[in-house]
């Protein structure tokens, strides 16, 4: 019978706990589950932050792509009736097809700059092109140069200037 024990709190629940010299191996926590919660929970932070180093995006990324290739071959529902890409192109050689592929952002920080061979286009712009807006991409100055030509130009003084203006502003809100 062993007469040596230690008394300790629980690190987790902070209940009291007795344990004899030849069971203790200096564990922190008590025997109701406390130490599996704890394990459960140092594991979740390593992950995060393993997740939020590069390598470990890189490998959640290509395990994503992997999922997602695995989740192609299952099909449990019908078709859908839209247009796919493929109805699109019809009976074209899918070779000749261009694709022209971006960096899209939703910042419009460094717009239409190349990164590593690629173009950089902002959210809103490809939203707007997708929608058949067009119009709303129109360049300030660009129109404001042509309601001054379509105005005759000549000398414009400050108050058709700002009448100008609002109404470019108004055409392409």
């Amino acid at each position: 019978m062993c007469r040596s024990a230690r008394l300790y709190h629980c690190h987790r629940c902070h209940t009291q706990v007795i344990i004899c010299s030849s069971c203790d191996r200096g564990q922190p926590y008590c025997t109701r589950g406390c130490a599996a919660s704890a394990r459960l929970d140092s594991r979740r932070r390593a992950g995060k932050k393993y997740q939020s180093t590069r390598s470990g995006r890189f490998h959640n990324a290509s395990r994503q792509q992997r999922f997602r290739e695995r989740q192609k071959q299952k099909v449990t529902h019908q078709g859908s009736t839209d247009p796919t890409l493929s109805a699109l192109i019809g009976d074209r050689d899918s070779n000749k097809i261009q694709t022209h592929c971006w960096i899209i952002e939703t910042s419009i920080e460094h717009d239409h700059e190349y990164f590593e061979g690629f173009l950089k286009v902002s959210l809103q712009k490809i939203i707007i092109a997708l929608r058949n807006e067009r119009h709303l991409l129109r360049d300030m100055n660009q129109a404001i140069s042509d309601e001054t030509q379509r105005r005759k130009g000549g000398d414009i003084d400050a108050g058709d200037f700002k009448q100008i203006c609002e109404e470019v502003m108004f055409e392409i809100s």
